[in-house]
């Protein structure tokens, strides 16, 4: 993943529609983004950044699928540096238990060449509450076990692992709408090692399907392959296009 350094050589977008509460009306509904930069001077640099999520909710469960993909790389006094290639597929399946209880299971995939990582597979399942269900604001707590198997460029492990974590959204304003989610993976394996994810978007439609995002992630492990950074930080802004009934 790239570090945040990256954020200032390009604008790109990652879409997150951030709706305080999704629609339960069994309709797909989501958003699609393709972004790209280019610069040239003293370095030459480009980006490109395809992501998309898309999200079905009922009244008693939801599916929710996203994909995200990176690639971005500069060119000084004729050498070229890869500053980013990520790439990431997830899905995860919620339900009801009860008018505050809900039960997860989840499915992800990453591929992250910067961290030497050429395949994180991740499966969990677990259960959740519902602090806040309104209209406008919704609040989850949430937790579970999981299971990982990492293959990087030298190893390969597999681990068990707790999944802890919360998620909220909120409408802002009539157009502007917030969303984050902190998840936290402590390793049952390996005591004191554990990875975190943070994401967070801001996002203002402007016009009909479409919106402006702002997002900020972060990715954290305590134990980086040699020579790497334990923290990466990703800026994104740009426009996405929404799809499925309004």
């Amino acid at each position: 993943m790239t570090r945040i350094a990256l954020a200032a050589a390009i604008a790109a977008v990652l879409a997150t529609p951030a709706f305080a509460k999704d629609k339960a009306d069994g309709e797909w509904r989501g958003t699609l983004s393709l972004s790209l930069s280019y610069s040239t001077g003293n370095t030459d640099a480009n980006a490109l950044n395809v992501a998309a999520d898309a999200v079905r909710a009922t009244a008693t469960d939801k599916f929710s699928l996203g994909a995200t993909a990176l690639r971005s790389q500069s060119k000084s006094e004729g050498v070229t540096t890869k500053t980013a290639e990520l790439y990431k597929l997830g899905g995860r399946y919620d339900r009801n238990l009860g008018e505050r209880l809900f039960g997860f299971g989840s499915a992800n995939v990453e591929k992250d060449k910067l961290q030497l990582l050429d395949l994180r597979t991740s499966l969990g399942a677990g259960a959740g509450y519902h602090l806040v269900a309104t209209d406008d604001t919704t609040f989850d707590l949430f937790g579970g076990l999981g299971v990982t198997r990492e293959e990087y460029t030298a190893s390969s492990r597999n681990f068990t692992e707790l999944v802890l974590g919360e998620e909220s959204s909120h409408r802002l304003f009539e157009r502007t709408t917030f969303k984050q989610k902190l998840s936290v993976y402590p390793n049952l394996k390996d005591s004191g090692e554990y990875r975190a994810n943070f994401d967070a978007t801001l996002a203002t439609a402007i016009a009909a399907g479409w919106n402006f995002n702002v997002t900020l992630s972060n990715r954290y492990v305590s134990n980086p392959q040699p020579g790497l950074k334990s923290t990466d930080t990703l800026l994104l802004v740009g426009v996405a296009s929404t799809f499925g009934p309004k």
